[in-house]
């Protein structure tokens, strides 16, 4: 069976001889040489100091829990460090403790470099050999069978050629039964490039002639399991620190982030209950903030009674909550609903536009609930519009804390001379008394052919 030893630990015979078939690559050995993949440490180490980095700003990026952050994390820092490791000990390793990459067959074993590690199987005479798959190579005795992937179809046949060579010269005792191991193997691998075996000893092409009996450990063996469990203990220990540091650092990106000049996303953070450092000063940066909008709308508005009525209400949503504010506006006159729902729109837009629709977001409310502002007018008298405002911290409440009415007789006309509409008039009167003016509507869409 095939068995894996580190180099280092090698033997001095055995690993003095596949140093001198390595170096030599095969030619004048006694047995037949495949190199492998001699890797890349230069794309390795790149592939590292992409991958680390990737994935540990991935896991402080993001939002999900911090052990599954953490798992991602520890992923990038193995793999990544593992790729940045390889490639510095492949350009550090000694001739001692790196043994390459490749295939060697000889009439005796079969050798696998692996970089630092070698595996290996002792053959005997009964051991048989045959290409397996498109690359497969099969080795099977009494012991158990093992299976190598070679480079392609033609080593695969190569290789179990040179050992069926082998067979067919020890079958002729009388002609080759004295060869030494490297003898046999050096006129093995003559006959089946030639097809033919060797007419004599000199014919054959070997330089080195000495073949190990035993593949022995200078020491004994552990040093492996020892290994796995001292990077399993890394890993453990990786995957701790960033479950531990996520939330912190993830804490302190979505604060750095933040416009500290808007409520909008200062409550944005809020949402995120994984935010926990910064929730009291970023309360309180909230509530600070409405000290502007409420001052703005205590100097502009017209309406001592009506401003203050709106400040309060904006005083009232300085907290980490969504600004919510409902509206409804209702035509006593029994006209159509959809130019109170217009309206109201209207309105709702103007208070946005003028205070700033961070600090405050309007919603229709539910019909069998009163709103946090109730306006009611009347279009039944053409010379004077009459109109009644209430104003409720919370839907809840029993009573308004603001009860007013208001009638404006003045008449005022549009830029084209011709009188405002009774909703147009209301809405000019309603915000020049709460903000001081009345923004302009936004323009009205093309018709459909100019799209």
């Amino acid at each position: 069976m095939l068995r894996t030893i580190d180099y280092a630990q090698l033997d001095d015979d055995t690993k003095t001889y596949l140093r001198a078939v390595r170096n030599a690559r095969g030619n004048g050995s006694p047995g037949v040489f495949l190199a492998g993949s001699a890797g890349l440490p230069a794309v390795a180490f790149l592939l590292g100091l992409v991958i680390l980095p990737l994935f540990v700003w991935a896991g402080y990026s993001s939002n999900k829990a911090a052990w599954a952050n953490a798992m991602l994390q520890t992923a990038g820092v193995m793999l990544g460090g593992w790729l940045i490791v390889y490639a510095v000990r492949r350009w550090t390793a000694s001739p001692d403790k790196y043994v390459g990459k490749f295939f060697y067959f000889d009439p005796q074993h079969v050798y696998v470099g692996a970089g630092e590690q070698l595996q290996y199987a002792r053959l005997d005479e009964e051991t048989s050999v045959e290409p397996v798959g498109s690359n497969g190579l099969r080795f099977e005795s009494e012991d158990g069978r093992f299976d190598l992937s070679l480079p392609d179809r033609g080593s695969a046949l190569y290789a179990a050629n040179y050992y069926d060579a082998i067979d067919h010269l020890n079958a002729d005792p009388e002609r080759w039964g004295n060869l030494s191991a490297a003898q046999l193997g050096a006129a093995a691998k003559y006959m089946v490039r030639n097809e033919q075996p060797p007419a004599s000893l000199q014919e054959v092409d070997l330089d080195i002639d000495h073949v190990p009996e035993d593949v022995r450990p200078k020491r004994g063996g552990g040093a492996g399991f020892l290994r796995y469990l001292i990077l399993l203990a890394v890993g453990a220990g990786v995957f701790f620190a960033f479950k531990t540091s996520n939330p912190p650092v993830r804490d302190a990106a979505n604060f750095a982030a933040v416009k500290k000049d808007s409520p909008a996303e200062l409550r944005h953070y809020l949402l995120n209950e994984n935010n926990t450092a910064h929730r009291d000063e970023v309360t309180k940066q909230i509530a600070a903030l409405y000290d502007k909008p409420i001052a703005d709308v205590r100097a502009k508005g017209t309406d001592p009674e009506l401003r203050e009525g709106l400040a309060k209400l904006l005083d009232s949503l300085r907290g980490p909550d969504t600004p919510a504010v409902s509206l409804r506006v209702t035509d006593t006159g029994g006209m159509l609903s959809s130019w109170s729902d217009a309206l109201r729109v209207r309105i709702a837009d103007g208070i946005g536009t003028a205070v700033g629709k961070d600090y405050i977001v309007f919603g229709k409310p539910p019909d069998e609930k009163p709103a946090h502002i109730e306006i009611k007018y009347s279009t039944a008298d053409p010379k004077g519009l009459t109109w009644t405002i209430d104003m409720r911290l919370t839907p809840d409440d029993d009573k308004p804390y603001l009860s007013a009415n208001r009638t404006n007789t003045q008449t005022v006309a549009n830029p084209n001379g011709l009188p405002l509409t009774p909703s147009e008039a209301v809405y000019q009167d309603v915000m020049t008394r709460m903000v001081g003016s009345a923004p302009a509507a936004p323009p009205p869409l093309p018709p459909d052919d100019d799209w």
